[in-house]
C-alpha cells in the first residue's frame, strides 16, 4: 500500500515537472490579465503575420521615432481578443498601453498600434500627450487608408510600415498623405519569361532546399548549429520602459 501511493506521488511528481514549465512557457508572454508584459522590445508578433525583415523594418522606424521625436511606439498583433480575457477592443489596448508605459514622462507621447487578426479588428491607441498632436481625423484616415485597406487583403507588414510612416510624418508636424498604399507581396509579382523558365527556377531551388535540409541534418548529427537554427528570430532593439500615461484616446477600425 506505501508503494502504491509512494508511486503515485511520484508519478504526480513527473507530471507536474513536465507539464508546469511548458504552461509556464506559454503563458511568459502575457500577465494574469492577459496582457502582454514589458520585455524590453516593442514589437511582439504573437499572431505570427510577419517576416523577419518585416520586423526588422519596423524596429528601424520605431527606433527613428523615437530618436528624432522622443515618442515610443508598441506594436502587437495578435490572434483573438478571447485569449486575453477581453472583449472589448478599446478597454484591451488602453490596459495594454498602460502597462507597457509607453511615452516620456510628463510627456505622455507614447503610442501603441494593435492588431487582433482573427477577430479583424485594429486599434491606434495615442497616449495623453499626443493627442492634440494627431487629430481623430489624421488617426482615422491613418486607420483607415494605411492599416485596414491593407489588412483586408493580408497585407500585415504594408498596413503596419505604412502607419508607423505617416505616424512620424504627423508627430513630426509633416503632414499626412493619406494615399492607400498597397504593396504586391513577392507571390504575385509580374510573370516574366516563358514557363520552361518558371519550371527550371523551381527545379533549381528545390534541390537547394533539399541540400540545404540534408546539410542541416549532417550538422544536427556532428553537434553543429547552423545559422538558421541560431538566428531563429530577429533581434529587435531592448527600450527601457516608458512611463507614459493614456486617457483613451485613439481610434479603432475593422475589415
Amino acid at each position: 500500500m506505501y508503494k502504491k501511493k509512494l508511486f503515485r506521488a511520484q508519478l504526480c511528481a513527473l507530471f507536474l515537472a513536465v507539464l508546469v514549465p511548458a504552461f509556464a512557457s506559454a503563458a511568459a508572454a502575457t500577465t494574469l490579465s492577459g496582457l502582454y508584459q514589458w520585455t524590453g522590445v516593442r514589437i511582439v508578433d504573437d499572431a505570427d503575420v510577419l517576416s523577419s525583415t518585416d520586423e526588422q523594418e519596423l524596429d528601424r522606424l520605431i527606433n527613428d521615432l523615437d530618436k528624432e521625436t522622443g515618442a515610443q511606439l508598441g506594436i502587437i498583433t495578435m490572434s483573438t481578443l478571447a485569449d486575453s480575457f477581453h472583449s472589448d477592443l478599446e478597454s484591451f489596448s488602453r490596459k495594454q498601453a498602460e502597462e507597457w508605459k509607453l511615452g516620456q514622462e510628463g510627456k505622455d507621447n507614447g503610442i501603441l498600434i494593435l492588431v487582433v487578426v482573427d477577430d479583424h479588428l485594429a486599434r491606434i491607441e495615442v497616449g495623453a500627450g499626443l493627442e492634440d498632436k494627431i487629430s481623430l481625423y489624421q488617426q482615422k484616415r491613418i486607420m483607415d487608408y494605411k492599416m485596414t485597406n491593407n489588412f483586408r487583403n493580408g497585407y500585415y507588414n504594408t498596413g503596419l510600415i505604412e502607419a508607423v510612416k505617416s505616424l512620424t510624418n504627423v508627430i513630426k508636424g509633416l503632414g499626412l498623405d493619406d494615399t492607400s498604399t498597397r504593396a504586391a507581396p513577392a507571390e504575385t509579382e509580374k510573370k516574366e519569361g516563358s514557363t520552361l523558365g518558371a519550371i527550371i527556377l523551381m527545379i533549381v531551388v528545390g534541390v537547394l532546399v533539399i541540400a540545404i535540409i540534408i546539410k542541416a541534418i549532417i550538422n544536427k548529427k556532428k553537434g553543429i548549429k547552423t545559422d538558421f537554427q541560431i538566428n531563429k528570430s530577429p533581434r529587435l532593439t531592448t527600450h527601457k520602459q516608458g512611463s507614459g500615461k493614456f486617457n483613451g484616446g485613439g481610434t479603432s477600425g475593422s475589415w
